[in-house]
C-alpha cells in the first residue's frame, strides 16, 4: 500500500477487517478511504470510487461474481458468448496460476485477446480497472 491507493470500507466498522484494511491503513499509509454505508451497494459505488486496492471475503467475491455475471448477462445483446468465453478463458488462467503450472501459449494467446476484447471493459465497467490489489503474486509459467 501506498500514499493515495483508494479502497472502500463497506462492512461494519466494529468489523476489525475493516478496520485493518481500511481505516488502520489510512492512519499508515495514507489510504484514501471511501465509506459505504449500505454493504449491498457496493457494486454501484465501485465506479465512482474506483479503488486501486480491493479486500473482500470469498463470500463476498461470490456476491460480486455472481452480480456481474447477471448484469452483464442482461446487456449482453448479442455478446454472451463472447463474454462467456473470454470469463472461461480468464478463469482457466486463473486456476493455472493457483495451480502454480505453466500457462500454454495458446491460453497465454486467449487470455491476451480475451482481456483486450471483453476484460478489461468490463474491469472499467465496474469499477475495478485501475484496482492492482489482490492480484496474482506473479505470472504463471
Amino acid at each position: 500500500m501506498k500514499f493515495g491507493d483508494r479502497i472502500t470500507s463497506y462492512l461494519p466498522s466494529a468489523h476489525i477487517a475493516d478496520r485493518l484494511s481500511c481505516h488502520y491503513t489510512q492512519l499508515r499509509f495514507g489510504v484514501q478511504v471511501t465509506c459505504v454505508s449500505d454493504g449491498r451497494a457496493i457494486l454501484s459505488a465501485l465506479p465512482d470510487v474506483r479503488p486501486t486496492i480491493w479486500v473482500a471475503v470469498p463470500r463476498i467475491w461470490e456476491k460480486l461474481k455472481l452480480a456481474i455475471e447477471t448484469t452483464l448477462a442482461a446487456d449482453a445483446d448479442g455478446d454472451a458468448e463472447r463474454i462467456a468465453w473470454a470469463l472461461d478463458t480468464g478463469l482457466r488462467k486463473v486456476r493455472c496460476e493457483q495451480r502454480r503450472e505453466p500457462i500454454s501459449a495458446e491460453l497465454a494467446r486467449d487470455h491476451l485477446r480475451a482481456d483486450e476484447e471483453v476484460l478489461a471493459g468490463i474491469r472499467t465497467r465496474f469499477g475495478l480497472s485501475r484496482t492492482r490489489l489482490p492480484a496474482p503474486d506473479r505470472a504463471c509459467g
